[in-house]
Order: C-alpha cells, then structure tokens, then sequence
C-alpha cells in the first residue's frame, strides 16, 4: 500500500540506536524498498522507524507500507519488539524500556481481568481482596532475560547502577549476574562503611563532658603596679585623643590656608591681567597724543615750507629744467609712498585717498 509519508505517525519507540542511516538510504535508492515498514491501519507505525527515516533523507513523498491490525495495545509493543530484534539486539537500557512498557500493559490487562470477575458474581457471593498480579514473569519470558530472578537483577541494576555501569552492560563487557553482584558488594560495603560512621558518631555522643577545673593564684603585689599601668594607658589614650582633634584642627586650617591660595592666585592673575590693560591703554594714549602733535607737525611743514603757492611761480619759470621738474616729482612721490605706508595700519573703511597736488 502506497501512502505520503508524512502521515506516518511515530511514537515513543523503544529502539533508540538507529545506526547508519545515510548508509541504508544509499542501499534503498540503489536496490529499492525491499521489505516495507509496517504500520496499523490509523497509520501509527509498528516497525521499520530506519526504513522510514532513510527515505525521508532521500525526500520520498510517499512510501510503500504494510498494514497489519493489532488487537491490543499489548500486541503492538510485542509486533515492535519481534520486527526490531530479528534485525538486531536490544542493548540491556533498550531491554529494561521494552520490559517496563510490557509490565505496564500486562497489570491493565490484569485488573481489567480481575473488575470483569468481579461484576460476574453474584451478590451473594464472597468478594475475595485484590490479587496481587505478578507478571515479572510473563515479562522476564518476553524480553529475553530467561526467569524472573535474572529480570529482577537487571531492574535493580537499571534503577541503582550508575552511567558507567549501565553502558557497560549496553556494549556486552558485563553479563547481568556480574553487575548486579559487584553493585551489591558496593553497595553492602558502603551500608557497612555508613554504620561503622553511625556507631562512632553515637560514640561521641555518648561520651561524659570532661570538666576540667584551673585554680589562678593572683599575686596581689603586683596589683598596684598594674592599677599604675591601667591610668598610664587611659594617659596614653586620652593624649592619643588630643592629638587626632589637633590633627583634625590643622587639616581644617590647611584647607582653608588652601582655598585662600588659591583665591590669592586668582586674585593676583586678574590683578595682572589689568595691570597689562593699564600698560596697553597708556601705549594707546601715548600713541594717540604723539599722533596729535605729528598731525599738527606735518599740516603746518604742508601749509608753510612745502605749500604749493610758494613754489608756484618758479616753478611757472622753470617748467622746461628737467632738475626742478624731477626733483618736485621726488617730493610728491616721497610723500605719496609715505601715505600709502601708513594706510596699510588703517581699517579698511578708513583708508581715504589722500590727493597731493602740486599748482
């Protein structure tokens, strides 16, 4: 039957140990699915969780199943058990899963025995207690462990032993009888170990407190001199009190001694910094007075020797003498060239043409 494999449904299955699964799908693409998984007709798998799995690494859609009826809840675990271990051993931990899975079904199967007897008699009748149902039996045949005292051995082992122990077990270095004696001899040894501790623990307890009396001779001549120590130390600490308040005083002092400095330096930085103004503003001053007088210097040098009307009339004369024409050219020029020096220090909306002119 051809049906998509996501429909499968797997449940907790005892086989934990797939093995190589890229290996079985590489054998499936090359040979086919030779034996399908089987599965109830609700789809829930019973055997085959490596077959399924392989295909679903090769990205099948669909699989070819084989569906089988179970009557009982019982029957599909022993269905799963028998397909699983015709193809390969269950360790010892997939064994005790599998046994307490059986134990399970096989006490709801007994108590669903025993209520329906119970309904069947009559009232009337005595009503026996409980049973107690014993099916280790039953599960020690089912699993593979041989008897129900090997079965009990290996569930003692499961539920006390620790990992190493168990693993052990799983890959075939111990056989069951073996473990369970030498977790016994542990286990009795350290009972034995616990009540040796026990016993001398009580031991202690029981022991009666040894009092022990000193008797103190005091020596009374020495007790002035001790009186005469006692005042010297209470000296001692009252003088170690003083000294830390004096401390504490001249750390307060030195703070403020500090603060003061620190105001004095700031005080005598502003101080210089005006006294530096002072000296800019009176180079100012003195520069503004001395400019006034050259002013007052160069405007009468200009009216009085180098006014134009002065010179007008030779000038008129000697028009055509080169030398008096250069040497008047060297004149403006000498001025213009001494205008032009001190524009360069004006503010640019100061700077006026200044137009010489010579009549």
């Amino acid at each position: 039957m051809l049906i998509d494999i996501n429909k499968i449904i797997i449940k907790d299955r005892i086989r934990k140990d797939f093995g190589n699964i890229e290996e079985l799908a590489k054998d499936i693409k090359e040979n086919g699915l030779i034996n399908p998984p089987v599965v109830t007709p609700e789809y829930v798998l019973i055997a085959g969780e490596r077959r399924t799995k392989a295909c679903q690494v090769l990205n099948y859609s669909q699989i070819e199943v084989r569906v089988m009826t179970v009557k009982d809840a019982l029957h599909q675990l022993k269905l799963e058990i028998s397909e699983n271990e015709n193809r390969k051993d269950f360790s010892f931990s997939e064994k005790m899963q599998w046994a307490e899975q059986l134990k399970d079904e096989y006490s709801k199967i007994a108590k669903k025995n025993q209520l329906s007897r119970l309904k069947n008699q009559s009232s009337f009748d005595k009503i026996l207690p409980n049973e107690k149902v014993d099916s280790s039996k039953q599960v020690a045949k089912d699993v593979g462990f041989g008897n129900k005292e090997t079965y009990r051995q290996a569930k003692y082992i499961y539920e006390n032993g620790n990992e190493d122990l168990i693993k052990q077990l799983d890959e075939g270095q111990l056989s069951i009888n073996k473990a369970y004696n030498t977790l016994k001899e542990e286990k009795k040894q350290l009972e034995n170990k616990n009540k040796q501790l026990q016993e001398q623990l009580e031991k202690e307890r029981s022991k009666e407190p040894k009092v022990i009396t000193k008797t103190v001779e005091i020596d009374n001549t020495d007790y002035a001199q001790i009186e005469q120590l006692k005042k010297e130390l209470k000296n001692k600490a009252d003088l170690y009190e003083i000294a830390k308040n004096k401390e504490r005083i001249y750390k307060n002092q030195l703070d403020l001694y500090e603060k003061d400095s620190e105001k004095y330096k700031e005080l005598t930085r502003q101080i210089e910094l005006l006294t530096k103004e002072k000296d800019d503003i009176g180079r100012v001053v003195k520069s503004a007075t001395e400019l006034s007088g050259y002013i007052y210097e160069i405007e009468t040098f200009l009216k009085n020797k180098l006014a134009p009307i002065n010179y007008s009339r030779a000038l008129i004369d000697c028009k055509d003498n080169q030398v008096v024409i250069n040497n008047v050219q060297d004149i403006v020029e000498c001025v213009e060239k001494w205008c032009l020096e001190i524009r360069k220090y004006l503010p640019n909306q100061q700077q006026n043409i200044i137009n010489v002119e010579c009549n």
